[in-house]
């Protein structure tokens, strides 16, 4: 229909003066910003929605009722590979649109606390926008010490928030240990972390220790 009514326009530009240009459909609608495909766990994102009329054109103002919801990939709650036990569920706070009266909308969110695939959806009475749903990764934050631990051989964080080292060794053998960064929500980290130093208590000079390696992971 709306098609419809473009080709007819071209022909009778009187129908200008019959159509409502300030109603938006969301079939014409779009969306700009920073923070559409990515965002760090925890971070405030923004993005616009931009109306538009059943001539494909911007509408003059406000007053529709967009609603955004941001959810998990296809899921109640996300598997996310950024934690060591699996899923867990997510307590979402729904984005708030705000209407700027010009025929945009802010849209602001937080991300969620579990690093993982979601959803972006984007619908005005009912009806998707075009591009919506939006995939959004959401990725861990830095690596905060306090929360780094030490993983056993199956790769399950034993202590997290420990950082610990065996506390009784037997001289002339090797040790290995093994530890994960994580940020301050407990997401694994995936970014190398810099500046990792280890140090042995004592007596340092009758130990010898090796570079740190980093697994990449």
């Amino acid at each position: 229909a709306s098609h419809l009514m473009m080709q007819l326009e071209k022909f009778d530009p009187s129908l200008n003066g019959m159509i409502d240009d300030c109603k938006a459909f969301s079939c014409w609608g779009t969306i700009s910003g920073k923070n559409l495909k990515q965002i760090i766990v925890g971070r405030r994102g923004t993005f616009t929605i931009h109306s538009r009329n059943i001539l494909n054109r911007p509408c003059p103002n406000g007053g529709e009722h967009w609603v955004v919801v941001l959810s998990p990939r296809g899921l109640a709650t996300v598997h996310s590979p950024y934690l060591h036990n699996g899923g867990q569920p997510i307590h979402l706070v729904d984005p708030k649109v705000l209407d700027k009266k010009n025929g945009s909308y802010e849209v602001q969110y937080f991300a969620p606390t579990v690093a993982g695939r979601y959803d972006i959806h984007v619908t005005l009475n009912g009806v998707h926008l075009p591009a919506s749903p939006i995939p959004l990764r959401v990725f861990p934050g830095p690596a905060i010490p306090v929360k780094t631990g030490r993983l056993n051989a199956e790769g399950t964080v034993m202590d997290p928030g420990q950082g610990s080292v065996p506390t009784t060794v037997q001289p002339g053998k090797l040790y290995k240990v093994l530890l994960q960064t994580m940020d301050d929500f407990g997401n694994h980290c995936t970014k190398s972390a810099k500046h990792i130093t280890f140090a042995v208590g004592a007596p340092s000079d009758q130990v010898t220790t090796s570079p740190i390696v980093d697994l990449r992971n």
